[in-house]
């Protein structure tokens, strides 16, 4: 079994599709337009989540649930909607962590 190469564009992690680029940027070569590097995915972690846009989509999801036909639907869009709420706690809860050891710190500074 052959070893999987990366794209041979500076930077890119892609995997090589074709004469040694990934299929993003042998798509632009074959275009002509310029090749330039990849930019970095976000990591999720380091993406400060907006709770406000996320309790936004939440009442979306829960709004559609109401509307669709058919058992498979709306199983999917319950999972949909678990996993929207396990985010938002999870994020409230690190923010509550968050804001305990900042004010632990304040104290400790102070005293």
């Amino acid at each position: 079994m052959s070893k999987r190469e990366n794209c041979i564009v500076e930077g890119c992690p892609n995997e090589a599709h074709a004469k040694g680029y990934c299929r993003k940027h042998y798509g632009r070569l074959w275009r002509g337009q310029a090749l330039e590097p990849s930019k970095p995915k976000p990591d999720e972690k380091t993406v400060p989540l907006d709770l406000r846009g996320a309790e936004r989509e939440l009442e979306r999801m829960r709004d559609i649930y109401d509307k669709v036909i058919g058992l498979e639907n709306r199983l999917r869009w319950a999972r949909k909607i678990r996993e929207q709420e396990e985010l938002l706690s999870r994020e409230k809860e690190a923010r509550a962590e968050r804001a305990t050891a900042v004010k632990q710190a304040a104290v400790a500074a102070a005293g």
